[in-house]
């Protein structure tokens, strides 16, 4: 994937790990680099200033960094530790902790850096004993916890995983990471308390937020389940499960809906295949008036190709709640997909009205004005969602490639240039290379990606810039 670092304001103070929970990716890399300038020799904030440079794509500079500090100081092992947390090719960097064990057998992060290897390898034993050896050496390592509880699961063994979560769990402060996966693995009376903890230690944090209101509705407490996602929702939590999370606490308070019809709604849904869609069958029956079964039903149908079954369940829902802003935004979109752009657009626009929040639905209404010809309305609204969602790379793309896909090849260009120098999203950079392409401006586009091929390391970019040079 393309993708350039974004330098944004700093907010002073603010706490790395609250800033990534949030999904303030560049601001949590502003502090990150700050708190490496204050701490010199510090692994840990080290380690997390990698992982976010990692993360955006540049690998490229964290690895240059690691390698000229093992340069410098050969025989540290934490230096070959976080030169193999940089290194993005496993061999690489299981050759890199490997050296660091060498230099020190009872380095906890290295021994944890070969277990991940393992686990990616799908070596569960190896990464059993790796990680086992690192929260043996530092039980602070929540990482080393999670990789073992991953690596009991890789083997089947759901007891030793639940137990290793728990001995985490004691073991670590404030282990947020290791709740929510505990949550996932634990009987529903169980992870509440240990949610209801993590939400405590981490206030800020809406993923915990979020999977606690999970909790509260398996626990049948849709009052409680309501106040944690409102929390959830105000800390940016995403927005589609605050919506299904916020449905089903309104069921299980009307009697629409029961702990175990929504249990077998999530079940269903972390499959939506065929199985799924007689499940969901079997629940719409049982629950006719649950808009959260129809809609789970549906998106079950659409997900298996059957556009017909989900927009009877779309209609059926409409006409239980007319107007009902879930089942037209997804009727919308599937009407949509038919090639009916009239008949969605006014089911999109109204879902719009009301779940201002979702970009999908926004690109969707433009996509609508498109193909029913509406160049102008859609070029506006195009331009309308780029300022709503500024930190959507697909929707600030958007315009531009509808000028491009116009045959308006200039303005593509200069309006996919201009958005670069504000944020350089991949998606954009993306419609920036085919505009410069189509309009005869082949050096640039050769440029920009050269720029990105040594920003991220990626020997093929350099080729296809290359390429272009040399293209007629």
């Amino acid at each position: 994937m393309w993708t350039l670092a974004l330098w944004t304001g700093l907010a002073l103070g603010a706490d790395v790990d609250q800033l990534l929970a949030q999904g303030r990716i560049t601001e949590a890399l502003k502090v990150a680099a700050a708190e490496v300038t204050a701490n010199p020799g510090d692994v840990e904030v080290e380690e997390r200033f990698i992982d976010i440079l990692v993360s955006i794509g540049r690998a490229a500079v964290a690895r240059e960094q690691a390698l000229a500090a093992v340069a410098k100081t050969p025989t540290d092992a934490d230096r070959h530790y976080l030169l193999g947390r940089a290194t993005p090719d496993d061999a690489g960097s299981m050759a890199a902790y490997e050296a660091a064990l060498r230099l020190d057998p009872s380095h906890a992060r290295a021994n944890m850096g070969a277990g991940s290897i393992y686990l990616a390898r799908g070596d569960w034993p190896g990464a059993k004993q790796a990680f086992e050896r690192a929260v043996d050496l530092d039980g602070s390592l929540e990482e080393a916890w999670m990789g073992l509880v991953r690596a009991h699961m890789g083997m089947n063994r759901k007891a030793e995983a639940l137990s290793s979560a728990r001995a985490g769990l004691d073991a670590v402060v404030d282990a947020t990471s290791l709740a929510l996966l505990y949550a996932d693995l634990a009987p529903a009376s169980d992870a509440l308390p240990v949610l209801q903890e993590a939400a405590a230690a981490a206030p800020e944090n809406p993923a915990i937020h979020l999977r606690l209101s999970e909790a509260w509705v398996d626990a049948n407490q849709p009052s409680k389940a309501r106040q944690a996602v409102v929390l959830a929702a105000r800390l940016g939590a995403d927005p589609l499960r605050v919506r299904h999370i916020t449905r089903a606490a309104e069921e299980l308070a009307s009697g629409r809906l029961d702990v175990a019809g929504h249990q077998a709604i999530v079940a269903a849904n972390a499959k939506l295949d065929a199985a799924a869609v007689m499940a969901l069958t079997d629940v719409v029956r049982r629950y006719p008036r649950s808009a959260v079964a129809s809609l789970a039903l549906a998106g079950a149908a659409r997900a298996q190709g059957d556009a017909a079954r989900a927009t009877s369940e779309l209609r059926k829902v409409l006409t239980l709640f007319p107007g009902d802003p879930d089942a037209s935004a997804v009727l919308g979109a599937v009407l949509l997909s038919a090639g009916d752009p009239a008949a969605a657009l006014p089911l999109l626009d109204a879902a719009r009205a009301v779940h201002t929040w979702d970009v999908d639905l926004w690109l969707a209404a433009c996509k609508a004005r498109a193909a029913l010809g509406q160049r102008d309305a859609a070029l506006a609204l195009f331009g309308e969602t780029a300022e709503q969602f500024p930190a959507s790379g697909r929707a600030v793309a958007a315009r531009p490639a509808y000028l491009l896909e116009l045959g308006r090849a200039d303005e593509a260009y200069e309006a996919a240039r201009v958005q670069l120098q504000r944020q350089a999203f991949s998606e954009v950079g993306v419609v920036f290379v085919l505009a410069a392409v189509h309009s005869g401006r082949k050096s640039e586009a050769a440029a920009w990606i050269d720029a990105l091929a040594k920003q991220t390391g990626r020997a093929e970019l350099a080729a296809i810039a290359a390429r272009l040079r040399s293209a007629p």
